[in-house]
């Protein structure tokens, strides 16, 4: 037995102890592991690890969720499970409360955990509560709560198969889940929760469980979801035994919990899903279970508060899930009033209860709100929802009912009495009813209060109540109301009526006439004297009988109507006795069985009136009364048979006969009354059946249109098809009439039986067969006949599918007509087809077919019998043969196979229809021999099958074999002709349009003479008519005959056909419209007609179509027909001979030049306009290329030039137009004939140009003079001198692309031909140019009248046409020698202005021809020069023949002129070459290199002339610009020989050249090619050095520091020493030089220093880098600061911009190089340049200073700049001096840098006088103004902000407390007070909860300033702002680690005693911020007692004296609660207490 303490031990041992080995512990974390698998590859065993994995995931988790920003370092979860402790806690070991807060602890973080489980950082706080805490053992409740929502996630299944489970608790559901490591199905969940009401439990109370924890910030979306997903499938799988009361305990409260809303904060989305899941879960439980009447109305209360306190929910929804909860259960009377306030207070409750109504079980919720509804019915928004109810016509009668009763019972509800009156008065009624049945007693009452709603005033004595009152909605009611009214008309008191009442009164009356109530109806009728003069109208009975047939009306009502009209009515009114028999009793008088007792009804009630006796209705009663009163429906049927035969015979003998057809007629068309129809129907068809002949068929034609527009296709059979029954079908037709008369297809029998009794209708009039006119009443009988028949034949046959119908129909027609059925039919498939069909016509195609099918049948039985000739039906089948329709097409070609197969019978004895069908021109008719008819019959037949499928083959056919041919025999061609004559003859004779046109169309393509001889009476037809006939096809299709097969006719003298051709295009031209005949004219012409006429007809209708032109516009083409008909040479020769003027007329008018003022003729005018015509024709086409053709237009052209007209534009229009028609024809001859240069009257074109005024025909002489160069060369060569000067002075001028390219194109033509006969004169260069001399002069003399844009490309393009090799040199020399008096005394810039036409020929060309032409230009100089020097010499010269006439000045002067130009030229020439060759110059280049130095440097001799100086001066200019273009090295040797010059002339001139060349050119050097050239530069850079001190003038030094700026930014290293000995010389240089302004504004001194400063710049950061210059100017390191600073003053009072940012760069890099070798002097030179920065710079430097300022910070050593600092620190005393404050801040603004990037080490050394000089800093804002202070106090504290940056806690400490004691020791001013609250804000911004422990040094100090304000010993205003600020920022930033309630107790009284104090400092500012500072007092306290006692101190200064006091403290309370209402609810009654109170305060602000 164990002893005591082996018990003790046992009892203490830890849980853990089997896992202390490390065996077991590996085997316990591998199977007890969330994160990591069993295998040991990837598992964490190391616990530091996992909590390290934790750690950082808590830390994560706290960024991005709420909920876990509360685990913070010193919350409860933290301590237990996050710190360092937790990681030694052993559970097992733990006491219980220790215990129980670890499980606290647990459950809370597990809850947390719940919005981000599936995300990485809660996997890794999982691990490490269940490798540490074992939660999976020991907390499994918890961790399924958190796991269970995810219950089908693999998180889950991984959870589940670690956890331990009991198998005797609620979980061991999941053991088999477990072991198979799979998720759990919500199915299997709720199985187990039906089966385990504890595992139910546990489910339900998940969410709730949640939402109370840490007021529901755990709660996320999956809860809810799982939430509602899961119970709602419970409770609908759960019976309703299941649901007992112990299930509902939990489970009700479980689901109300989520609607209890209360947590601020709550995402807006989350709090509308969790209540949205509420509503459906309690709504599926209402479904299951009966609520108590008191669970009812606590779920609806908890349902409506839910909604009403968030607006996440919508009132739709609301109203929905109360509908749904609601509808189940029993209605309730009531529920809390509360509760509907809530309800009808929501925004949206209107529109959710409209959109409810519709919905069942709505009533059980509105029903408990009425009683509320009726309490508040008279305020909003009560009245509102009432209002609904009442006026909504969806709301149900369950909802009506109850209010109404409500209503009835509730005296106070009147105004809604009435409305329910006025919008439910049945409800209203059945209410009364209801009401009455349970006390009879309230019968009187009710009936009252009925009373008052319908007339409010009693009585109803005013006739107003009257009429409002009749029409009541209560029958009994409007039928007391009529009767007043019929009194009030008809009896005595009708004369106390004022005209007014007395018209609204009998309104009244009409207005019941349609009242549906047979009570309102007697009461009417039963005064007749008041009734009948308003209705005894033709009017009143139409609108009566409308409205009676528009609704079918009770029976009652009808005998009503009926029984006054023929009774009273007619008695009074006789002659309305036939409009009420009409429309009020025969629409309902057929007997049928729906309506045949109102029929009985309606004969009955005319039997008994007097309107029985009408003679319309002789014998009709008897009929109806001998049926007797029982009728059946063989009795119906032959009683509408007698009654509708008696009513026609009546019709038909009565005077009203049209009236009477025309009502039949309308009844038959109106579709709206079926039985109206029906009777309509049937006494047609017996008048039909009983008139006879021309009234027949009159009757029959008016009805056929009513009739026939119906569709039949569906009319059922009638019986047998082969038999037509008439007995059966009438007795069908009968009977449907009585047993289905709104039946389609009774009617449709009806109208097909009138159908089929119209082709038994005889007639013998004639008729025509063929005429398909439109038929009005005035057409003929017989047209009328004919029309009828067609119409019938079409319905029928096309529309009706009762064969045996429409086969007897077509019996009694064929019959009726014998042997005219053929023509009739022919007259039917002949008919044309509408141009637009409408519905009501029959199908045209079928018709047609359908009638083919006929004539087929009839031809086949006649050619059975006699043969007989049916040719007089041939035209008419060659009309359907080319019908569109198919199987017409084949049909037609079936009548043409049985005429053609009886052909080849004997001879017919007669021909069928001969002279019938044509009439009286029949006689012209051509009828074909047997044989002829024969077989063309079998030519269509033979091609059956290509004529049925296509239509357009018969066309084709024709053209084949009737047209003419020479292969064919003469037999054979006459008969064609015959056949051709025959079909052209019915064209001519035929009737029918159709026929004419489809022969017309069938021989469209046929060509032959006969055809327009046959055509020609059709042709003159037209053309005699008075008026255009409007069908023109036959015209147009007739025109077409005349083709090239009429041209031998046409042709003819004195040919009929020419003429009316002639008359038929004058005639449709004359109508001026375009019409098909004109066009189809105008085609004939152009395909055929025009080419096969003779010369002398085509000259002559060219004629007759060119007057016709020229009669109008020419809209109608003929210039376009001209232009493709008129080609032929010969044919355009004749026409221009017949139009040209005459000799005669030319010598007459060139006599009468002078003499314009005399009008011309008539026929001068037609000649011209006929010419412009013919020339507008010709100009507009290509024409053929003959030189005849040419000859005859320039014959014309000279013809016009000669002649005079009064319209000068007229022939210059004609002229121009000849001109192109000239160019035209010359330009398509290919082959060049061999000419003589008179040939072609080239002169014509010269004294064109040289008279004409125009510019467009001079430009077009010059176009055609160039074209015409090419025929003839030397014609143009002999005019060439004439072309030019006209040309220049008449085109140059202009300033027009056109005249440009004119003149273009005569430049390419013409002087290509001088420039080879020069060529082929001269051989030598020079004399070629003197030979060309006078020919560019021709062009350079007049460059003046050239626009000036236009210049250059005008002298290009001459140029390329001379040739640029050979004449680029001599035009641009003449083009410069035009300027040389001008350019020789213009400086350069002037001098290119001058030159710029030259320069920009120049350099249009390549550089090769450039240098050549330079070449050119130099030799000619060189030759000027020996003509200077040797006047005497024979020597040619190119200028000098220019410069030979010039006599004003000496000839020497003038060539020095042209010498100097020709090299101002070359110069700029060569200045403006951009391009670098980048090799050794060209040998043209070369030579104009050596022919330029060889004329710069004259020798002695030349001294003494002037002249050859001046040349020498501009060859020296000419030289330096031609350098720049060669290459490097050239240009490198060359220019150190320039420098090294001495002695020669104008050597300093070429030295600065060179220099300012040198400068140019290095920087765009390319590195190999400069470092190539080192060892030139080299020298270079010594010969400059050895320049420099001896140059006496500005300009050699500035050229000299140019040239070496330009080699040191391009350095190499071989150039350093020469580089580096040159520093000292510049530095020397600008030192020399003043500094002063005046120096600055000398133009030279500022030269020299800008170049020698930038040369310095360049040294500085260029060569620093790029070699080893760096080092080499370290003993030049302070001259070049001292320089740079000095001239970097210099410059920025010069706004020198440039070389200021140059100066700052130079210093940037000087640090950046070498920053070791700075000194104190070099940063002070630099600091004291950045505090005069605002002074001493510009604006636009001082980014570049900062960046300077910055670079010093980083680059110099810290320990040297703090040292330097420290020695150029400002005193305070420098404040008072000018610009003090903004060079102290600036001083501070340094500092701050520096301290930032200094080393801490360096600054804790420098510690000790930064920090005194700081402290003397702070005490600047004694003496300065207030913003000034603050601005420098700014500075000031930020830079000691980067200090304390610097400092460690133990450095900074003794640093605080001096500066506590300096600003609040006894002596401290309240500036420093001021000063070191801003500091210590500062502080706190940066440092937030660090510096708040710093308060305790301050705590006493602050209670003390306060108290001091409060005691009003101190006033300043500053400081007091300052103190409070500092408070609300540490309060702000404390996160409980200082200020405590003990601390806080301190400082809250004197703070909640400044609401005084800033009420006396009247600062809204400080209202603010002492508001601001109590909130954050009260977010720091803990204590409740604290926050009570904040709470009441604020609240008694609301009882001050002073009002403003009252008001502030009330302001800062408010502010306090809107802040902290959570923390401060529970002292809401003692707030009450004074908000009461300040609401009976006498100010009125303070009540507000």
């Amino acid at each position: 037995m164990p002893s005591s303490l082996a018990a003790q031990l046992a009892k203490g041992v830890s849980l853990n102890a089997p896992l202390l080995s490390e065996t077991a512990r590996k085997k316990h974390f591998a199977s007890s592991s969330y994160l990591f698998s069993s295998s040991t590859k990837g598992q964490i065993d190391d616990l530091d690890s996992i909590y390290a994995l934790a750690a950082n995931a808590l830390a994560q988790l706290r960024l991005i969720y709420p909920s876990f920003a509360a685990f913070n370092d010193s919350s409860q979860v933290h301590r237990s499970l996050f710190s360092q402790r937790a990681k030694d806690t052993d559970r097992t070991l733990l006491a219980n409360e220790e215990l129980k807060e670890l499980n606290d602890a647990i459950r809370a973080c597990l809850m947390a955990l719940g919005p981000c489980l599936l995300e990485e950082p809660a996997g890794r706080i999982l691990e490490w509560l269940v490798r540490r805490f074992r939660v999976n053992e020991f907390n499994v409740p918890d961790v399924l709560a958190l796991f269970l929502p995810y219950h089908e996630s693999p998180h889950f299944a991984k959870m589940v198969s670690i956890l331990t489970i009991d198998e005797a608790g609620p979980w061991r559901c999941l053991a088999p889940y477990k072991a198979a490591g799979k998720a759990l199905p919500r199915s299997a969940l709720v199985t187990e929760m039906r089966k385990d009401s504890e595992l139910a439990r546990y489910v339900v109370a998940l969410l709730p469980s949640t939402l109370e924890a840490m007021d529901g910030a755990n709660v996320h979306r999956t809860l809810i979801c799982f939430n509602t997903s899961v119970v709602l499938e419970y409770i609908t799988r759960s019976d309703k035994k299941d649901l007992d009361a112990g299930t509902l305990a939990f489970l009700l409260p479980a689901l109300l919990e989520p609607l209890k809303v209360g947590e601020p904060g709550v995402p807006h989305a989350l709090l509308k899903d969790r209540i949205l899941g509420s509503y459906v879960l309690i709504s599926a439980l209402s479904q299951k279970c009966t609520f108590t009447s008191a669970a009812l109305k606590s779920v609806a209360s908890t349902m409506v508060h839910s909604a009403c306190v968030t607006s996440a929910i919508g009132a739709t929804q609301l109203v929905t899930a109360l509908i749904s909860f609601l509808s189940a259960q029993e209605t309730l009377d009531s529920i809390t009033d509360s509760v509907v306030d809530e309800l009808v207070a929501l925004p949206d409750i209107l529109r959710a209860l409209r959109a409810s109504f519709g919905w069942s079980g709505v009533e059980k919720v509105v029903i408990p709100t009425l009683k509320r509804l009726l309490e508040k019915c008279s305020e909003e928004p009560y009245a509102t929802v009432l209002d609904l109810l009442l006026v909504t016509d969806r709301a149900p009668e369950t909802i009506l009912k109850p209010l109404t009763k409500l209503l009835l019972r509730n005296a106070s509800g009147k105004y809604l009495l009435t409305a329910m009156y006025q919008r439910h008065p049945d409800t209203l009624r059945a209410c009364v009813d209801e009401l009455v049945a349970e006390d009879e007693e309230k019968r009187l009452e009710l009936e009252h209060v009925l009373l008052n709603l319908v007339m409010p005033e009693g009585s109803g004595k005013a006739p107003r109540d009257i009429i409002l009152a009749a029409s009541n909605a209560d029958p009994s009611v409007r039928a007391s109301a009529v009767r007043h009214v019929a009194q009030l008309i008809d009896g005595d008191a009708a004369q106390e009526l004022n005209p007014t009442e007395l018209i609204a009164l009998q309104d009244a009356l009409r207005a019941r006439v349609y009242d549906a109530n047979p009570a309102v109806l007697d009461a009417l009728y039963a005064s007749p004297a008041a009734v009948i003069p308003l209705l005894a109208s033709a009017n009143a009975i139409s609108a009566l009988a409308t409205s009676l047939t528009a609704q079918t009306a009770p029976r009652a009502v009808l005998r009503a109507h009926l029984a006054f009209f023929c009774g009273a009515v007619y008695a009074r009114h006789p002659d309305l006795g036939t409009q009420v028999l009409l429309e009020l009793v025969l629409p309902h008088a057929l007997f049928s069985k729906p309506r045949g007792k109102t029929a009985a009804s309606v004969w009955e009630v005319v039997a008994a009136s007097s309107l029985g006796g009408h003679k319309l209705l002789k014998g009709v009663i008897e009929v109806v009364k001998a049926a007797g009163e029982s009728l059946g429906v063989e009795e119906m049927m032959k009683l509408n048979i007698a009654l509708t035969k008696k009513l026609a015979d009546n019709f038909k003998t009565s005077d009203d006969y049209p009236t009477l057809l025309t009502w039949l007629i309308g009844g038959i068309a109106d579709e709206g009354d079926a039985h109206k129809r029906l009777l309509a129907l049937l006494v047609t068809r017996a008048l039909l059946a009983d008139l006879t002949g021309e009234h027949k068929v009159d009757a029959a034609y008016k009805v056929l249109q009513p009739v026939g527009v119906a569709d039949m296709s569906d009319l059922g059979k009638l019986g047998d098809d082969d038999l037509f029954d008439e007995i059966s079908f009438e007795e069908t037709l009968s009977k449907g009439v009585v047993l289905k008369p709104s039946s389609r297809l009774t009617t449709q029998r009806l109208q097909l039986s009138i159908l089929a009794s119209i082709p038994s209708i005889r007639s013998s009039d004639q008729m025509d067969w063929f005429c398909h006119d439109k038929v009005n009443d005035q057409a003929s009988l017989g047209h009328r006949y004919l029309h009828l028949l067609r119409s019938a034949y079409s319905i029928i046959n096309t529309t009706v599918s009762n064969l045996s119908i429409v086969a007897h129909a077509n019996q009694e027609l064929f019959e009726n007509l014998g042997t005219d059925s053929l023509l009739f039919l022919a007259g039917l498939w002949t008919k044309p087809s509408p141009s637009v069909r409408s519905s009501s016509d029959v199908d045209s195609d079928a018709t047609r077919y359908v009638a083919l099918r006929h004539a087929s049948a009839f031809l086949r039985a006649k050619t059975t019998e006699n043969p007989v000739d049916f040719q007089a039906v041939v035209p008419a089948l060659l009309s359907a043969i080319q019908s569109r329709d198919r199987k017409v097409r084949g049909a037609a070609l079936e009548c043409v196979a049985i005429l053609a197969a009886s052909s080849s019978a004997t001879k017919p004895a007669m021909v069928y229809a001969y002279d019938q069908v044509y009439g009286s021109v029949s006689a012209t008719l051509q009828y074909l021999d047997w044989s002829d008819e024969g077989k063309y019959l079998m030519l269509l037949s033979e091609h059956r099958d290509h004529l049925i499928n296509d239509a357009e083959y018969l066309i084709s056919l024709h053209y084949e074999y009737l047209s003419s041919s020479k292969a064919e025999n003469k037999k054979d061609a006459k008969q064609r002709q015959r056949i051709l004559c025959f079909l052209l003859s019915h064209v001519v004779c035929s009737p029918s349009l159709e026929i004419r046109l489809s022969i017309l169309r069938a021989m469209r393509q046929v060509s032959d003479g006969v055809k327009l001889q046959m055509l020609l009476p059709i042709i003159e037809e037209h053309l005699d008519a008075p008026s255009p006939i409007a069908d023109s096809e036959l015209a147009t299709l007739s025109l077409e005959a005349f083709d090239s097969s009429a041209a031998k006719d046409l042709n003819v003298d004195e040919s009929r056909s020419w003429s009316v051709l002639l008359r038929a295009l004058q005639h449709y031209h004359s109508l001026g419209k375009i019409t098909s005949e004109w066009t189809s004219l105008c085609i004939s012409l152009r395909a055929s007609l025009f080419a096969s006429l003779s010369n002398k007809r085509q000259v002559e209708i060219s004629l007759k179509l060119i007057e016709l032109a020229s009669e109008m516009d020419d809209d109608f083409g003929v210039k376009q027909l001209l232009g493709s008909c008129v080609k032929q040479p010969a044919l355009v020769t004749a026409l221009l001979q017949a139009l040209q003027p005459n000799v005669g007329t030319l010598n007459r008018r060139a006599s009468k030049r002078a003499k314009t003022d005399i009008p011309p003729s008539d026929p001068e005018k037609s000649a011209a306009s006929h010419l412009a015509l013919l020339a507008e024709v010709l100009s507009s086409q290509v024409l053929p290329g003959s030189l005849e053709l040419v000859s005859g237009l320039l014959d014309t052209l000279s013809r016009i030039v000669a002649t005079s007209a009064p319209v000068q534009a007229d022939l210059i229009y004609v002229e121009q137009l000849l001109m192109s028609s000239i160019d035209s024809s010359a330009s398509q001859i290919k082959e060049l004939p061999n000419l003589a240069p008179s040939a072609i009257r080239l002169d014509v074109l010269v004294e064109l140009m040289r008279t004409s005024e125009n510019p467009q025909t001079f430009h077009q002489a010059l176009l055609l003079m160039a074209s015409l160069a090419r025929l003839s060369p030397e014609s143009v060569l002999h005019n060439v001198m004439p072309i030019f000067t006209f040309m220049g002075s008449n085109v140059f001028h202009r300033d027009d692309s056109y005249s440009f390219k004119v003149i273009q194109k005569t430049t390419e033509s013409i002087v290509p031909v001088a420039t080879a006969s020069l060529k082929q004169k001269h051989n030598n260069t020079l004399d070629l140019f003197i030979g060309s001399r006078d020919l560019i002069r021709t062009f350079t003399d007049a460059f003046t009248h050239i626009p000036r844009h236009r210049r250059t490309s005008f002298f290009t393009h001459l140029v390329d046409v001379l040739g640029p090799a050979d004449f680029l040199a001599p035009v641009i020399m003449l083009l410069a020698d035009k300027s040389s008096n001008r350019v020789s005394r213009q400086d350069r810039q002037e001098a290119q202005l001058s030159l710029v036409l030259p320069l920009g020929i120049l350099h249009h060309y390549d550089s090769s021809v450039e240098f050549s032409a330079m070449k050119e230009v130099v030799q000619e100089v060189q030759r000027l020069v020996r003509a200077i020097r040797d006047p005497t010499s024979p020597e040619k010269n190119f200028l000098e023949a220019i410069v030979a006439d010039e006599q004003s000045v000496p000839s020497s002067t003038l060539r020095k002129r042209q010498c100097q130009t020709l090299l101002t030229l070359v110069g700029l020439g060569m200045k403006q070459i951009s391009e670098r060759t980048g090799q050794e110059p060209s040998n043209d280049l070369r030579d104009v290199i050596t022919a330029l130095l060889e004329l710069a440097t004259a020798d002695e001799n030349d001294i003494a002339n002037v002249d050859l100086q001046d040349i020498g001066s501009s060859a020296q200019w000419a030289l330096l610009q031609s350098m720049g273009i060669i290459s490097v090295a050239y240009f490198s040797s060359a220019v150190l020989s320039m420098l090294s010059m001495v002695f020669m002339l104008m050597v300093l001139q070429i030295q600065q050249g060179a220099l300012g060349l040198l400068a140019a050119r290095v920087p765009e050097m390319k590195a190999e090619v400069r470092e190539a050239v080192s060892s030139v530069m080299t020298q270079i850079v010594n010969r400059i050095k050895d320049i420099l001190p001896s140059a006496l003038d500005s300009a050699t030094i500035s050229e000299s520091m140019r040239a070496l700026l330009s080699i040191g930014s391009s350095s190499c290293a071989k150039e350093e020493f020469a580089l580096t000995s040159v520093v000292p010389i510049v530095i020397d240089i600008i030192n020399k030089h003043p500094e002063t302004q005046q120096a600055i504004g000398c133009h030279s001194c500022t030269d020299v220093r800008h170049y020698n400063f930038s040369f310095l710049c360049t040294i500085a950061h260029a060569q620093i880098y790029r070699t080893r210059l760096g080092p080499r100017i370290i003993p030049y390191l302070r001259s070049l600061v001292e320089t740079s600073v000095s001239s970097l003053k210099l410059y920025s009072a010069a706004s020198n911009q440039e070389l200021t940012t140059q100066g700052l760069h130079t210093l940037s890099c000087l640090l950046k190089g070498i920053p070791m070798f700075w000194g104190a002097q070099e940063v002070k030179l630099v600091a004291d340049l950045y505090v005069d920065g605002e002074t001493a710079l510009s604006k636009g430097s001082s980014s570049q200073l900062e960046k300077l300022v910055k670079l010093l910070a980083k680059q110099l050593p810290s320990k040297t700049l703090l040292s330097s600092l420290l020695q150029c620190w400002p005193p305070i005393e420098d404040l008072t001096k000018p610009n003090g404050v903004s060079r102290f801040g600036r001083f501070f603004e340094l500092l701050k840098r520096c301290l930032h990037f200094s080393a801490r080490a360096d600054v804790l050394e420098s510690l000790r006088g930064l920090f005194n000089n700081f402290l003397q800093a702070f005490s600047a804002r004694s003496g300065l103004a207030h913003d000034d202070a603050c601005s420098l106090e700014n500075k000031i504290i930020s830079a000691y902000l980067e200090l304390v940056v610097k400092l460690n806690e133990t450095a900074f400490q003794p640093l605080f407390r001096r500066s506590c004691d300096w600003a609040f020791s006894d002596d401290s001013s309240s500036d420093r007070k001021i000063t070191f609250c801003r500091l210590y804000s500062a502080l706190l911004d940066l440092f937030k909860e660090l510096m708040t422990p710093y308060m305790s040094l301050l705590i006493s100090n602050f209670v003390d300033v306060l108290e001091s304000f409060q005691k009003e010993e101190n006033a300043n205003k500053e400081l007091w702002f300052a103190t409070i600020e500092t408070l609300s920022k540490s309060f702000a930033v404390d996160e409980g680690v200082y200020w405590r309630d003990g601390k806080l107790r301190l400082v809250s009284g004197p703070l909640i005693q400044q609401i005084p104090v800033c009420v006396n400092l009247k600062t809204s500012q400080g209202k603010t911020l002492l508001s601001e500072c109590l909130s954050a007092l009260v977010e720091c306290l803990e204590d409740d007692s604290s926050v009570k006692a904040v709470n009441l101190a604020v609240l008694m200064h609301s009882r001050s004296d002073d009002r403003r006091v009252r008001l502030f403290a009330l302001s800062c309370s408010v502010t306090m609660w809107q802040a902290h209402s959570a923390k401060l609810r529970g002292f809401g009654s003692e707030t009450a207490t004074f908000i009461m109170e300040c609401a009976e305060d006498e100010n009125d602000d303070i009540v507000r």
